[in-house]
């Protein structure tokens, strides 16, 4: 039998098995929605003065119907509707146990074809490589047509059809050369809904009178959409959607619609080839961070200035792979040298480029002018427009000293003031900082403070990670602390107070704690007279 009920052996037994006992003057046949025979089971059933008996089963229409004596109807009555539920029953489990067998099949591919990919991943050495190895997953794992890969371009509102894989008749993947670079808007798109539907993704039906160029045309039933991001609990926008379009039938696979079991195959993959693609992109930035640290590195003085007359030293200590933090001892063009200190808002990549930028610009302008504020009147035009463009700024304070002059011009642009120690009563005096920072305006006069040193007085400059930095507890280290370490120096070399600095800190965070910001300090001392350089 062929019919819902009476297809198994079990159900053919049962009607057999109720054939015999009604006995040899009753006949039992099934029959199908449209009235036609299906199967007969019995040999009588064809003498006069007999009775139909009939009772539906099945859901496709399907009729027991049993030919008995008049005076017997009652009885076989009950008998059939017994039998009738009986064979519903069997093929309601029937239908279940298929069913079951069938999704643990799909479920067992879908994890074969998982440890595949995760096996895979690791030899992958492109973006290409990896995300079309995600869609064959899809295509075999959840037993798909046809699966594609957008990327979404947020920066400028697009979407790109970087791969799309189809399953050809005889069970080839084949890529689809056609679509690969195809853009457009992802406004009014699967896209966008997949997008705005969250983890979940979107199911939808296939669209006829939809637009025919998009992506999402390919379905002829429906097709799912499923956002990527760069891997599980990772924020911001997803960098992709994937769809899967139109279930295929396979040897375990007889559904012909996409739902739960395909979105979570899609999900998996979507999660597995993020989280691969985050890692690559990750270090591709690590290499170009370190890159650039190297480079930031090498900008920065390697050795104390010479200039006759006094010691010029620095240091800048970075609290992550690039700092935002500067210092330099410049040529002037007329013999003078210009030290300064930076500080680029943000201590990442981005600053430490903006830092490189500023520097190279420094030392051309420098090199030009004579007079510690015309240098910073011409850096702040000079950089205006890439800081506003960047969205960020400067702050920076410098001094210009002469060989064997005993006058400093200081220069301040939003910066902490210069410490002047005096080195005859420990005093400290300010030479104070009173200009806007470098980038907030695109032109400005900088005015400038002068000092006279004596022999041992120090000028110190430094950015705020300085006094900024933080002991377990929270607090600061502040001006006090660092003025005391000045205190405690007084009569020492510039490069011991540099280092005293920078052991206090060390001291004050605590051992093995990271700091939370750029450290950098630029110390100036006029030497006793007789004192060899």
């Amino acid at each position: 039998m062929t019919t819902l009920g009476t297809r198994s052996d079990t159900g053919h037994d049962l009607f057999a098995a109720l054939a015999d006992a009604m006995g040899v003057d009753c006949g039992l046949r099934v029959v199908d929605g449209e009235g036609g025979v299906v199967a007969v089971f019995g040999d009588g059933g064809d003498g006069e003065d007999l009775v139909e008996v009939e009772e539906s089963f099945g859901t496709a229409g399907e009729r027991l119907v049993a030919r008995v004596p008049r005076e017997r109807a009652g009885t076989a009555r009950a008998i059939v509707a017994t039998a009738a539920r009986t064979a519903s029953e069997l093929a309601r489990l029937e239908a279940e146990m298929e069913s079951m067998y069938a999704g643990s099949l799909q479920l067992l591919e879908e994890v074969a074809m998982t440890a595949e990919m995760l096996a895979r991943l690791p030899s992958c050495v492109s973006d290409h490589e990896i995300v079309r190895l995600a869609l064959e997953t899809m295509i075999v794992g959840a037993s798909i047509e046809r699966a594609v890969w957008i990327a979404i371009d947020h920066g400028h509102g697009r979407c790109k059809v970087e791969v799309e894989l189809f399953a050809e008749e005889s069970g080839a993947i084949r890529e689809c050369t056609t679509s690969s670079g195809f853009s457009f808007e992802p406004a009014g798109t699967i896209v966008e809904r997949a997008v705005n539907a969250g983890s979940g993704g979107v199911i939808e039906d296939a669209d006829p009178a939809g637009r025919t160029d998009l992506p999402e045309s390919r379905a002829r039933r429906e097709v799912l959409a499923m956002p990527v991001r760069f891997g599980e609990g990772a924020g911001g926008p997803p960098i992709a959607v994937i769809l899967a379009v139109d279930k295929r039938a396979s040897s375990y696979a007889h559904a012909s619609r996409l739902g739960s079991q395909e979105s979570k195959m899609v999900a998996n993959v979507g999660l597995m080839v993020g989280a691969a693609i985050g890692n690559r992109r990750a270090a591709e930035v690590s290499q170009e961070v370190a890159f650039a640290r190297v480079i930031q590195q090498q900008v920065l003085p390697s050795c104390a200035a010479s200039v006759p007359g006094f010691e010029l030293v620095g240091r800048c200590a970075t609290c992550g792979a690039v700092g935002g933090d500067y210092f330099d001892f410049v040529p002037m063009a007329n013999g003078r040298t210009f030290a300064l200190v930076a500080d680029v808002s943000g201590h990442n990549l981005a600053s430490g480029m903006v830092m490189v930028g500023a520097r190279a610009a420094l030392r051309v302008i420098a090199g030009r002018t004579t007079r510690p504020e015309q240098v910073f009147d011409a850096l702040a035009t000079a950089i205006h427009d890439d800081l506003a463009r960047t969205e960020r700024f400067i702050t920076a304070a410098g001094f210009a000293v002469t060989p064997g002059d005993p006058t400093v011009e200081f220069v301040g642009a939003g910066h902490p003031d210069a410490l002047l120690l005096r080195a005859a009563d420990g005093r400290i005096e300010r030479l104070a900082s009173t200009n806007v920072m470098l980038g907030f305006m695109s032109a400005g006069t900088h005015g400038v403070e002068k000092a006279k040193l004596e022999p041992d007085d120090l000028v110190v400059l430094y950015t705020d990670g300085i006094v900024e930095a933080t002991d377990p507890a929270g607090d600061f280290f502040g001006e006090d602390r660092l003025i005391a370490v000045l205190e405690q120096q007084r009569g020492a070399s510039a490069s011991a107070v540099l280092d005293a600095v920078f052991a206090a800190i060390d001291r004050f965070r605590g051992d093995g704690a990271l700091a939370g910001d750029d450290l950098t300090v630029v110390v100036l001392r006029r030497r006793r007279a007789g004192e060899a350089s």
